[in-house]
């Protein structure tokens, strides 16, 4: 007992000096509460923390890594994204790009440093709470979830509350848009926007349903209501990365990668912007938890309903967000080439071409559906099947070759102004090869080089990036709670570089982790779901390299980066199991974090 108390005491006399000091050696608040909290947990899980780095890089460690199987052309594209993320955070933290909202670099990196030291506690703690959640009765565990997500969705809503307003780009106009329609005080959607971009069709009218029930109901504020919809979707997407976690690895990789989540989603202010990059979020991890279901499945019927289903989500999700599709594209080279037909025969190969064209037939029959209600709403004035005036991909080319590959007005009006489809196509093409070859090849690959390093470098994400962001906002909600949130989620708040440093250096440990996969082989962390996650990501990155680039266009696939995290830690604790037991002449655990995965 005196033993316990004195290393108490200890503890906590170390954390008090570590947050009177780190002020002087970085003057930034979340490296102070990072260092503080660091400090302590180096003295009171010492021993856990010494063991775990010990172990992962020595040179055991490396004489243990394993060769990973399977067809080459998964394996390939696999280690190749690890390669380009390990590539991009070099440049992200030894020559970053000068963001919107600038942030300290070195307080950042030594941030990052004191999150890393945390892992093995975090893991530790994890692996507590899993095995405790494990031994509950089903019930009362799905009750402990659903009383955390009600939590976190109401305090996602009073975060969006503190800094609504209707913004000045797409996602204002697709509200605007909705919310007329459902208070009356319009019968058709604006047809100089939505005939450029018909992909925002779907989602306005589909807030416009959701709308028109809240004004239904006189629900005084519909924008509020918008960010409870917002707020309600990302808590399930939430929801889902714990379910796919849990049966990719384990219920205490599950909970580890609540964690982020909770950095990442639970505390944004991209909760208070009901647009795609959010109400899509949903999409991609869903797809994910379906094929989990249909690999672990043993009934042909079941897997082709789960099959038909994921075509289903992902032409919801597509015509949300196009690069959903990515998801299914993933899905099925990974069902395929996860197949042979020397070890399995022809059958399976056979199951999974029809599983594949289940899922296609799905999706062409749901974009058909989708389409006839779009044009049977009432609220077009234009005919989508002979618009001549929709933006082609090669618009998103060219304005992929200029700045860093965001938008530009100056190429939306020339766009715009080609009149015909034709040439509007052929325009794209002209002006991304003449952009590209003023670079030249070296010139372009530099570009690209402080392209990726724009969109992939930005742990905000973007926020408060985009139109308003060049002035002040009156924000709306006056009450105390939210003039205090305010100054930590508006940019203009006292505390908003707080949460900036905080949410960029947890992002360069996800990176770091999912980077790590190019070293740290383990077989596990190739399995079919990870695999999936893995192309989805890497056909994501090469889409934004070309095309037009935002790094809030990553932010509906932040569950896949905490995924691919998670598991990374899971893997360095098998690692060092693995080492530990090499040493002492004793067989090699079989699970991460001292559990046995659940089937997948």
């Amino acid at each position: 007992m005196r033993t316990h108390r004195r290393q108490v005491l200890v503890t906590f006399a170390v954390a008090v000096l570590a947050f009177f000091i780190s002020p002087w050696l970085v003057p930034n608040r979340a490296f102070q509460l990072l260092a503080t909290v660091a400090a302590g947990t180096l003295v009171w899980d010492a021993k856990n923390i010494r063991r775990f780095y010990r172990s992962l890089f020595s040179i055991k460690s490396f004489e243990l890594t394993e060769r990973i199987g399977g067809s080459w052309l998964l394996r390939v594209p696999q280690l190749a994204f690890c390669a380009i993320i390990g590539i991009f955070l070099v440049g992200i933290l030894f020559s970053p790009i000068d963001l919107i909202w600038a942030y300290n670099v070195l307080a950042v990196s030594l941030s990052a440093l004191a999150i890393c030291l945390l892992i093995p506690t975090f893991h530790r703690a994890s692996g507590f709470i899993g095995r405790w959640l494990q031994g509950l009765p089903g019930a009362l565990r799905w009750s402990i979830g659903g009383a955390l997500m009600v939590a976190l969705a109401t305090v996602q809503t009073a975060i969006g509350h503190s800094v609504q307003f209707v913004t000045d780009w797409d996602a204002g106009m697709i509200f605007k848009s909705a919310a007329a329609l459902a208070t009356g005080e319009a019968s058709t959607l604006d047809e100089d926007y939505y005939s450029m971009y018909p992909n925002n069709i779907m989602l306005a009218l589909v807030l416009k349903e959701y709308l028109t029930v809240m004004h239904a109901l006189q629900v005084p504020d519909l924008y509020l209501s918008a960010i409870v919809a917002n707020a309600v979707v990302m808590t399930v997407s939430v929801l889902l990365t714990f379910l796919v976690a849990r049966r990719m690895a384990g219920y205490a990789v599950a909970v580890f990668a609540m964690i982020p989540c909770a950095v990442f989603i639970g505390i944004s202010p991209w909760i208070s912007v009901p647009y795609s990059d959010t109400l899509g979020m949903i999409f991609p991890i869903l797809l994910v938890y379906l094929f989990l279901l249909a690999r672990s499945s043993t009934r042909p019927a079941a897997v082709l309903a789960l099959w038909a289903a994921m075509g289903l989500v992902a032409v919801v999700g597509f015509f949300v967000k196009p690069t959903v599709i990515f998801v299914l594209i993933a899905a099925v080279a990974v069902n395929f080439l996860t197949k042979s037909i020397k070890r399995d025969g022809f059958r399976p190969i056979a199951f999974a071409a029809l599983s594949t064209v289940v899922a296609l037939a799905a999706f062409f029959a749901g974009s058909t559906a989708i389409k006839t209600a779009e044009t049977n709403s009432g609220a077009l004035t234009f005919n989508l099947k002979d618009n001549d005036k929709e933006f082609p991909a090669t618009h998103f080319l060219k304005m992929g070759a200029q700045g860093l590959g965001g938008f530009n007005v100056d190429d939306v009006i020339e766009t715009k102004a080609i009149e015909d489809p034709s040439e509007r196509f052929q325009n794209g093409i002209d002006v991304y090869a003449e952009r590209v070859g003023e670079m030249g090849p070296w010139g372009y690959v530099n570009f690209l080089f402080d392209k990726g390093k724009s969109f992939l470098g930005d742990g905000s994400f973007f926020a408060w990036g985009e139109g308003m962001a060049r002035k002040p906002v009156d924000l709306e909600a006056k009450d105390p709670l939210s003039v205090s949130l305010q100054q930590y989620f508006d940019f203009t708040g006292s505390d908003f570089q707080f949460l900036r440093s905080f949410w960029q250096a947890f992002w360069l440990v996800v990176l770091l982790l999912v980077a790590a996969p190019f070293l740290l082989r383990d077989r596990r962390l190739f399995g079919a779901a990870a695999s999936v996650v893995r192309l989805t990501l890497l056909a994501l990155v090469v889409f934004l390299l070309l095309f037009e680039a935002r790094s809030r266009y990553l932010y509906m696939y932040i569950p896949f980066f905490i995924l691919l995290a998670s598991l990374t830690v899971s893997a360095a604790m098998r690692r060092v199991k693995a080492v530990e037991a090499a040493e002492t002449a004793s067989p090699p655990p079989s699970a991460g974090f001292g559990q046995q995965p659940v089937r997948s």
